[in-house]
């Protein structure tokens, strides 16, 4: 995904004030963040001339409007993907460490506006943030976290079980359409 150079300041202040663990992840990356950094990755593409741009893993609300501004300005030349744990999963599901991702989860609301911007076709495709660690590998990397300085690289992000994620996706989909109507 798109970084802003908001984060190590969040991350940063997270960690003076002791607040490391993964419930405070999606706090510590807001999707405020990456609309900013949606929005200036757009903007650097169309001031290069229209720059070909492929934004990766996008889980907000707010990042899918910034892709709508830019697309409203004109811009053609770029493309969205999405990961299924930001169709399926909120930061609500209190999954804690095994659902630290980069982007972090967001709402239900987030989920329900990137089902549409599939349906509509501004995201064009689905990725994966396969990490495959066993659950007693993530607690082991989890458990260093007292030495490490920042918020930042601690323990593996990203998630297991693709084999699983294609059929969670359908289902999703499928709620998605008797709900919407689509």
């Amino acid at each position: 995904g798109v970084q802003t150079c908001a984060l190590p300041i969040l991350r940063e202040e997270f960690a003076r004030e002791g607040k490391l663990s993964a419930a405070y992840h999606p706090m510590s990356r807001p999707a405020e963040a990456e609309a900013e950094a949606v929005n200036r990755m757009c903007y650097l593409a169309y001031c290069a001339g229209e720059a070909p741009l492929y934004i990766v893993h996008l889980s907000s609300k707010a990042g899918l409007k910034e892709v709508m501004n830019a697309r409203e300005r004109g811009q053609k030349h770029f493309g969205v993907e999405t990961c299924p744990q930001y169709l399926t999963l909120t930061k609500e599901a209190a999954c804690g460490l095994l659902g630290k991702v980069n982007p972090p989860l967001h709402s239900r609301e987030d989920n329900e506006r990137l089902w549409k911007g599939i349906a509509d076709g501004s995201i064009k495709t689905m990725g994966t943030d396969n990490v495959p660690v066993t659950k007693e590998k993530r607690f082991e990397f989890y458990a260093v976290l007292a030495d490490i300085r920042s918020h930042c690289k601690p323990y593996q992000d990203g998630t297991r079980g693709n084999a699983d994620k294609l059929g969670c996706l359908l289902q999703r989909l499928d709620e998605f359409k008797k709900l919407k109507q689509y």
